[in-house]
């Protein structure tokens, strides 16, 4: 029957589109004879729709419409420009209804349109499927005659014949299927199809249980919920967040937060799409909510995800725009005030510690800035440029970086060198390592309430790692603290209060460049005895 339809459909189109075809050519020998300004007696020729376009897309004249829109990439326009000629069945913009059309290239910037309704070709479809449908009833009515009062009794028999074989454990096909084929075929097939359907649901319980598994490992809590409140489905990450230990499916009963239970009471009220975000008091924790009601299923899902560490990370950013703004804004006041009383200042000894002051003010401003560079330096290059590097130099030279704070606060420094080479050289990104060690060291310096703080740096080198070693005896990092140093803007609470100096960027460029060498950091720290960081880098 569908083949049937496509055929009747095919000719049908066939038909139409010949006769736009003729009207289009009646319509271009008309302008032939009269030319092609004279447009208003067009609708005298036909009643199908007839448009006259150039092929800039300018609409000259149309019978159906005042329309002013360009038509240069309508479909059959397009094809008209490259192939003379051009057809298309879609809904028209224009008139707001399906329409047929056939276009020829008048000349080389004239484009004649004709489109009839599509009403033409779908009322005799809808007449013939009609008629099959007929045709199919009577056939239909005709075959369960047969099968109710001839068919179906003899089956019957066969089929209680089979039961009994198959009960009986003797072999089938030696009592009736060598006398009925059809039978025998059936057999075969039912077969075949109960081997295959066992197979599809073998395939789709693993499909199932994978599914499970990729749900379950998700950081997002979702669950699934009826209009009876029943919970039908959740994964492991809502479980460990939100319930309680009782056996229940209600999830009003099961769920031990009342934040989320409002929520999934709204959800379950107002049956339609819901995002936001809550604070839960009862967990001190931020988390986006989204949920969908299924309309057809009658079925809600609703997902949570945490958001906390993304609000504190902002809430981060706030305070160091703050904070970095008070830093700038106090090395520059500074600056400015010493150079304003250096003008009026005939002591040279004065003059002298305005100026130092000065400096030391601009070098504060130079490192701040530097730890942006560094930043940006990181994100822009990927890539690790490696070459032979010789670790004594590169010390000498963060020596010589640091070597005004080393000198100012006493500090007893040594570095200790374990390489496989007797020569002290590593293939390393210079540039970066140089970075690395520097920021470490100088954290370990500026982070040191002793008198005589001792920073101690030590590089291993293993078959397939370099290790890195940086200890302090400074003040140390909170076990709370620890998980958050890394992040870029955070300085730990003491280190602000203590006014200390420092971006917050220093350990994040540490992060930055341990992960471009795949590399991992650990941190051993007690408050007021030291630190020490382990960086181990990928060679």
């Amino acid at each position: 029957m569908y083949k049937d339809y496509n055929s009747f459909k095919k000719e049908t189109i066939n038909i139409v589109k010949k006769d736009l075809e003729n009207t289009a050519w009646s319509v271009s020998r008309y302008f032939d004879i009269n030319g092609v300004s004279d447009f208003e007696n067009i609708r005298i020729l036909t009643k199908n729709r007839v448009t006259i376009i150039k092929t800039d897309g300018e609409v000259l004249f149309d019978t159906d419409s005042n329309t002013k829109e360009s038509h240069k990439y309508r479909q059959e326009v397009q094809e008209a420009i490259n192939n003379e000629q051009g057809f298309s069945i879609r809904k028209s913009k224009t008139v707001n209804k399906k329409l047929i059309y056939y276009s020829i290239l008048y000349s080389d910037k004239i484009i004649l349109r004709v489109a009839a309704p599509y009403e033409i070709i779908s009322e005799p479809l809808q007449n013939q499927i009609i008629q099959k449908l007929f045709l199919y009833l009577l056939l239909n009515l005709f075959l369960i005659f047969v099968y109710n009062y001839i068919l179906k009794k003899y089956y019957i028999n066969k089929i209680k014949e089979i039961k009994e074989v198959i009960e009986s454990g003797n072999i089938p096909k030696s009592m009736y299927l060598e006398e009925d084929t059809e039978l025998n075929d059936f057999w075969k097939v039912i077969k075949e199809w109960q081997k295959k359907n066992l197979k599809n649901i073998e395939e789709l319980e693993k499909e199932k249980v994978k599914l499970s598994k990729l749900i379950s490992l998700i950081d997002i809590g979702v669950i699934m919920f009826d209009e009876d409140k029943n919970i039908l489905a959740y994964n492991r990450e809502f479980k460990y967040s939100f319930f309680n230990n009782l056996n229940t499916l209600k999830y009003y009963e099961k769920i031990d937060c009342l934040d989320i239970i409002e929520v999934l009471n709204k959800l379950h009220s107002v049956k339609e799409r819901l995002s936001k975000e809550i604070y839960l008091t009862d967990y001190k924790k931020y988390y986006f909510i989204k949920g969908r009601y299924l309309k057809n299923e009658k079925l809600y899902i609703l997902s949570a995800r945490d958001i906390t560490q993304s609000k504190e990370i902002k809430e981060i950013e706030k305070r160091f725009i703050s904070n970095i703004s008070h830093e700038l804004k106090t090395p520059l006041t500074n600056i400015k005030g010493y150079l304003i009383a250096l003008r009026d200042e005939e002591d040279e000894n004065i003059r002298n510690n305005f100026l130092n002051i000065a400096e030391n003010n601009i070098e504060k401003l130079e490192n701040i800035i530097q730890d942006f560079l560094n930043i940006q330096k990181i994100e822009a290059s990927n890539v690790l440029n490696k070459y032979p590097t010789d670790i004594n130099k590169l010390f000498k030279e963060i020596l010589e970086i640091l070597n005004g704070i080393i000198e100012k606060k006493n500090v007893d420094f040594k570095y200790e060198l374990k390489l496989k080479g007797k020569e002290p050289v590593l293939n390393i990104d210079r540039e970066k390592i140089k970075v690395l060690l520097k920021n470490l060291i100088e954290n370990s310096i500026i982070y040191n309430d002793k008198k005589n703080p001792k920073i101690r740096v030590r590089i291993e080198e293993e078959e397939s790692y370099i290790n890195i070693y940086v200890s302090d005896n400074g003040i140390g990092i909170p076990k709370s603290e620890q998980k958050n140093i890394f992040n870029r803007f955070y300085r730990v609470d003491k280190a602000r209060t203590s006014n200390k100096s420092g971006t917050g960027l220093g350990l994040s460029i540490v992060k930055e460049i341990t992960e471009l060498y795949s590399g991992i950091i650990d941190i051993r720290s007690q408050e007021g005895e030291g630190t020490t960081f382990k960086i181990k880098l990928l060679k």
